[in-house]
């Protein structure tokens, strides 16, 4: 009867990954030193209290820093009764982990993919061609335009408005077709792979994966110098290995870095299992290209699902991974004495999926406050005054001053300050000409317009741009004129602030329709629907869609009002598109079926 040998252990642990993993850039407020500092702030680090590395509430109320990056994720407890009496960050030297918690015969493999093999970019591209294409726009009008058709019939134009003269305020992104694929390709680039391979098998399994035609990690597979170290470690394997020889340590696993021992009776002992906290990784790719690796952040508390890295430059990418530290204590026996023991040491799960941080501030400064003109009767010359607003980043660094001639021309800058003193300065999206830059050592509030004589009449505003490049909306639109038999200005409030500097007359005080009209004497209204046009088009071809009949369950609604009897009633009229061809109709032809005649 013929027996085999006594097969190998492997020792495999399997300790809870930590899920949800998710890195928020905040930026509190600008410094000098922003694109060189790495510890955040130098005056910052150093008041900086320890809690603040985990106390999430501290640093919310505090904003003692002055950009970081928020970690959050979902906590993993185990035995939550139990203190921790053991400190990671004292014992990171003796830390195991879960990939490499194994004898020699076995390599843990940690795969990610990069996406440059592109395998899945035709399938994200066909469902980015499911968007409309909003980077087609050319004006605020046709966005709007464009919205209007993909949106609810119950979304209402000012609250697109509203959107177009601040994303950033309502949260909306709106991004090309191929920005949409590409945002898809970093959700699949998340997913990650491990596993553990005899070294025997290495090359055989490493090449039946990269001859996978739709495997996503081929490309991460076929590396030289990854094949090249494989191919090593195998060769390594196959010349040790021996079926005639017989090893202890091929039978026996060996703690050899352990945090605490202690002699007790075993018999009957279960071992314990005890989650202490978590320890994140981080590497920086920095704006050049360069890479540079930090030491981990280490949490001691279980429980804590957030932490906060104030040690961040501006303008870098930075990336996490995460792995929950357990405290394992098991039975052992002294080889010498014979001695039964206990042995604590602690073991570190898998690293999660890497996530990605830009740490850049997309948030745009609001337009100056107090923006006021008057006569300056000393320089016979407008006075135009403003203030900074209410700006807790505190990274305005340019002031504009726009001027022109009615609502129906565009603004021109006549007059830019400089007072940007950021030592890594940030090119301007736009380009004045130099000679109307002022630079300054500090904000400037006020401006003479020698220009303006008291035969001119403009309008008047500004914007505020940031350190970053980011620019405010327009300031309050202010209209100026001079009454010479009064002898003073005359102000008009032409827009509220807000105004978008694309679309400067997003916000005219005053109303696109009439809203009511007066009649006496008549009993009787007839509806007429005598139109010069039944569509217009865009520059494309395409329906703006502003006429609504009865085919687009078009509605449109009057209501009569008797001040002197105090009634009234609402009369629908519906337009009855009675075309059977699709053939357009001549201009100044009416579409006959206007319903409801209304009496009073």
């Amino acid at each position: 009867m013929t027996e085999s040998l006594p097969s190998k252990n492997a020792a495999i642990l399997d300790v809870p990954n930590v899920q949800g993993l998710a890195a928020e850039f905040q930026y509190n407020y600008w410094t000098k030193d922003e694109f060189e500092n790495g510890l955040g702030s130098t005056q910052a680090a150093a008041k900086q209290l320890p809690s603040e590395t985990f106390d999430a509430t501290h640093v919310d109320k505090t904003r003692r820093l002055p950009r970081l990056v928020k970690l959050t994720w979902r906590p993993v407890v185990l035995n939550p009764d139990i203190r921790p009496r053991v400190s990671i960050q004292a014992n990171l030297g003796k830390l195991h982990s879960e990939e490499t918690f194994t004898n020699l015969d076995y390599t843990t493999l940690e795969f990610q993919d990069n996406g440059l093999d592109l395998k899945l970019k035709f399938f994200a591209d066909q469902l980015a061609n499911q968007l409309p294409e909003f980077a087609e726009t050319q004006s605020a009008n046709e966005l709007i335009a464009l919205l209007n058709q993909n949106t609810n019939d119950q979304v209402t134009a000012s609250f697109l408005a509203e959107i177009i003269s601040d994303l950033s305020k309502q949260g909306v992104l709106f991004q090309s077709k191929q920005q949409a694929s590409t945002s898809i390709l970093s959700k699949i680039r998340e997913v990650s792979l491990s596993t553990r391979v005899s070294n025997r098998l290495l090359v055989p399994v490493i090449n039946t994966a990269r001859g996978d035609s739709v495997g996503v990690f081929a490309d991460e597979l076929s590396t030289s110098s990854f094949l090249k170290k494989i191919q090593q470690v195998q060769d390594a394997a196959v010349a040790n290995s021996s079926a005639n020889l017989f090893s202890p340590n091929d039978f026996e696993f060996e703690v050899l870095s352990y945090v605490g021992i202690r002699p007790l009776d075993t018999n009957g002992y279960q071992p314990v299992a005890q989650s202490v906290g978590y320890i994140i990784e981080k590497r920086e790719v920095k704006s050049d290209g360069t890479e540079q690796i930090y030491p981990s952040l280490v949490v001691e508390d279980p429980r804590t699902f957030v932490t906060y890295d104030g040690k961040i430059r501006y303008g870098s990418s930075y990336f996490y991974k995460i792995r929950s530290v357990f405290l394992v204590e098991a039975r052992s026996t002294e080889e010498e004495t014979g001695q039964n023991l206990l042995v604590s040491f602690l073991v570190g799960s898998r690293l999660s999926s890497e996530v990605e941080v830009q740490t850049v501030e997309m948030v745009p400064p609001p337009p100056p406050a107090d923006f006021n003109l008057a006569w300056d009767f000393g320089e016979r010359a407008l006075r135009c005054t403003w203030s900074l607003p209410t700006n807790p980043q505190q990274d305005i660094k340019y002031i504009q001053l726009f001027r022109r001639k009615s609502i129906y021309d565009p603004f021109q800058l006549i007059k830019m300050w400089d007072f940007n003193d950021t030592n890594t300065i940030v090119p301007l999206a736009e380009y004045p000409l130099p000679e109307l830059v002022v630079k300054t050592k500090s904000f400037v509030g006020i401006y003479l317009d020698r220009e303006f004589s008291k035969d001119a009449n403009y309008i008047y505003a500004v914007a505020a741009v940031d350190a970053h490049g980011l620019t405010s909306n327009y300031s309050m639109q202010l209209q100026a004129t001079f009454d010479k038999f009064a002898n003073k200005l005359v102000k008009k409030l032409i827009s509220v602030s807000g105004a978008p500097k694309q679309y400067p007359n997003a916000y005219l005080n005053a109303d696109t329709f009439v809203d009511t009209m007066k009649d006496s004497g008549h009993t009787t209204m007839r509806v007429v629907f005598n139109p010069e046009y039944l569509k217009l088009l865009k520059d494309d071809g395409t329906d703006l869609g502003l006429l609504k009949t009865d085919r687009q369950n078009g509605l449109y609604r009057i209501q009569l009002i008797n001040i002197d009897l105090q009634s009234q009633q609402t009369v629908d009229v519906t337009i009855e598109d009675s075309r059977k061809s699709a053939k357009e109709p001549k201009p100044n032809s009416s579409i006959p079926g206007a319903k409801n005649t209304g009496r009073l």
